[in-house]
């Protein structure tokens, strides 16, 4: 009598969860912008590899900075998971997991993460040919911005002066003053002559 084989386990799915298909990976990842302020993405993994291959798009093959057993950073991306060390340590289990690759949007979700252009999809072009427009240029790579170490930023500025860093940056607007390479920051002494201006602006 011939044993009868046991059902395969289905593999899980390897693209973002759904209502269907409850993920198991929140991925939060965020970066500083231009104005200093952080903003937050999150991706929902349902399988192991597909959640492990897009934290090794984020980190680039760059050296990273450990902020507890849940975060990370490169550069000034941050990217934290409830269950990191559970993906930092997978193995992918064969040839499939390790070639797979991450689909769109999340590819270029992940470009823009480490400053890169984005892709445009097929898809895109597809849509733009009906729409009868043309489909967008991807931008060039972004500049990575200078270091704000040891810089008094706009954000400490405004806690001073009891206000929101929005109401001083709108203030910097109208003086039509050049914004420094690191943003809305500058050394203590370029902070001792824009502070009084942001004061006096904010009077107006």
């Amino acid at each position: 009598m011939t044993t009868p084989k046991a059902p395969k386990t289905p593999k899980p799915p390897k693209t973002p969860s759904a209502p269907k298909r409850p993920g198991k990976y929140v991925i939060y990842f965020s970066r500083i912008d231009d104005e200093g302020v952080r903003n937050p993405n999150v991706v929902i993994w349902a399988a192991e590899y597909a959640a492990k291959r897009f934290l090794s798009m984020l980190r680039n093959n760059q050296p990273i900075t450990w902020i507890d057993d849940e975060t990370w950073e490169v550069g000034d991306l941050r990217v934290s998971c409830d269950l990191m060390e559970e993906l930092w340590s997978y193995r992918y289990a064969n040839r499939d997991e390790r070639e797979w690759e991450v689909p769109e949007p999340y590819y270029s979700c992940a470009l823009r993460a480490i400053g890169r252009a984005p892709v445009v999809t097929r898809r895109e072009v597809i849509e733009a040919t009906k729409a009868g427009k043309k489909p967008r240029k991807p931008r060039g790579d972004r500049k990575p911005r200078a270091s704000r170490d040891g810089l008094i930023t706009v954000q400490q500025i405004a806690a001073e002066l009891k206000v929101t860093p929005r109401e001083c940056r709108m203030v910097l607007r109208a003086l039509k003053l050049p914004k420094p390479e690191a943003g809305w920051a500058w050394t203590e002494v370029e902070a001792k002559k824009i502070k009084p201006q942001i004061e006096k602006g904010l009077k107006k």
